[in-house]
């Protein structure tokens, strides 16, 4: 009996010194506490979980990894930490079994393995993504094209351009936004078909337009021709000519809010009407005043001069932007304090009724309440659909957000700041939507901030 404890315990005390098996009973302790992590219902709680496995980059870390994060309906945070675990995986064999999890049957599945794999980046993982642009679901076509923005291969530039072609609003988007961060003139050529009549109407074009000139140095706006000329004599390239009496450009701007100019067609304003919106604002007697309000003079300008309070400033500028939108803009308001609310609850015309109905709704409102700032993003996300995410949002949703709020955060569904910036960057890496995060006043700027750098273009802004 003696002799084979004895036995026993040096066969334990063998297994204890292997460094291999030492590392198996690591890992399976780490696997444990992972799984018992994201049964908690705290988010962070859940979130810290994933990283329970962090630094074990084996087959097995990635298939318990894929099979925790990929297909698991939880908020951004938890998604977004596995798929950093995933895009530090550098064993072959590891990063073999997240390119097999990338052409799994269901589309969200794909689109963040996608993810994974681009955040690998090199060679192991061209081909898979160069694969991807091409996939029948938008997410995932989106996800490749953001992916090859650091990939090392010249294939990237005529799959880009491809992106460039693409049926799917968010994909060229992204095909754009990626060639402009490339920085490589193959791309200039499908850029400037995007300011061809008919191809581009809305943000895009705009933002086509940024891309070319960070690319070329040239200055020629949203002028087809000009560009195409210019293109034919310098760069040697043919392109085709507009269509015979087809001459007229996008305009400049089609939605103008404190100084903020954007062509999108269509565009969502978030008000926060909760109580901080009754502080008073913080520059009294130094904002600036609408011109075409000065020149009228009247009861506007009175009114404008009498105001106080970060809420009366906001109303002020967004009923003034309402009505001075292109008539072809679709838009609608949302309102958010303990909950949210929009105007119309879809985007509408901005016809002459539409627009005295929405100034009407802005004027009526009065600040009450504690901030619960993730409501209003979540209303703007599914306004178009109760999936923020199907082919009908995708395409349809609105190409910016103007979000008028000074980012207090007090209560909601999710009511941790960095939490809510994680969700809607998750969401609006397929929605790309441009976010412009304006501040009526002192507020946080650190949540304006992030919010404005999520997704193309955008940025945080105060009013002036």
């Amino acid at each position: 009996m003696r002799r084979s404890l004895t036995i026993l315990l040096l066969l334990f005390l063998i297994n204890a010194a292997d460094p291999v098996v030492a590392k198996e009973r690591g890992f399976t302790t780490a696997v444990a506490a992972m799984r018992k992590g994201l049964r908690s219902s705290n988010l962070n709680e859940r979130r810290l979980a994933v990283w329970e496995i962090d630094g074990f980059d084996t087959p097995e870390a990635a298939r318990v990894l894929c099979r925790a994060v990929l297909n698991r309906d939880d908020r951004a945070a938890v998604i977004g930490a596995g798929i950093k675990l995933l895009g530090a995986l550098d064993s072959d064999e590891a990063v073999k079994t997240v390119i097999r999890e990338s052409k799994s049957g269901r589309p969200i599945r794909r689109a963040r393995a996608i993810e994974a794999l681009g955040r690998i980046g090199g060679p192991r993982v061209e081909e898979r993504l160069l694969t991807a642009a091409y996939d029948d679901d938008p997410k995932v076509r989106t996800s490749a094209v953001l992916a090859l923005e650091n990939l090392a291969s010249d294939r990237a530039e005529f799959v880009i351009g491809d992106a460039l072609r693409s049926k799917y609003w968010t994909v060229r988007s992204a095909a754009i936004r990626v060639a402009r961060r490339r920085g490589k003139e193959a791309a200039v050529g499908g850029l400037i078909e995007r300011l061809r009549p008919g191809a581009e109407d809305g943000r895009l074009a705009g933002d086509a337009t940024l891309a070319l000139r960070e690319l070329t140095g040239q200055g020629y706006g949203v002028s087809y021709e000009s560009w195409r000329r210019w293109f034919e004599k310098v760069k040697g390239g043919k392109l085709p000519s507009a269509p015979p009496g087809v001459t007229g450009a996008p305009p400049k701007s089609r939605v103008q809010f404190a100084g903020i100019r954007s062509m999108a067609r269509r565009v969502v304003f978030v008000l926060a009407v909760h109580e901080s919106m009754r502080d008073e604002f913080d520059r009294p007697g130094k904002w600036r005043i609408p011109r075409d309000v000065k020149e009228a003079g009247g009861p506007e300008l009175k009114e404008w001069e009498e105001a106080k309070t970060k809420l009366e400033f906001a109303q002020l500028w967004l009923a003034f932007a309402i009505n001075h939108l292109s008539p072809e803009v679709r838009f609608d308001v949302v309102t958010y304090g303990q909950g949210a609310d929009a105007a119309f609850d879809e985007l509408v015309p901005a016809t002459p009724a539409n627009r005295r109905k929405a100034v009407r709704r802005i004027r009526s409102l009065s600040p009450s309440g504690r901030a619960n700032l993730y409501s209003g993003l979540k209303l703007t996300f599914r306004l178009v659909s109760r999936d923020p995410l199907d082919e009908k949002s995708l395409n349809e949703g609105p190409e910016a957000v103007i979000f008028i709020s000074d980012g207090n955060c007090e209560l909601g569904e999710i009511d941790q700041s960095y939490a809510i910036i994680d969700e809607v960057a998750r969401l609006n890496l397929y929605r790309q939507i441009s976010f412009y995060a304006v501040s009526p006043g002192e507020g946080d700027s650190r949540v304006l901030s992030e919010l404005g750098g999520i997704g193309p273009g955008g940025g945080a802004f105060s009013i002036p």
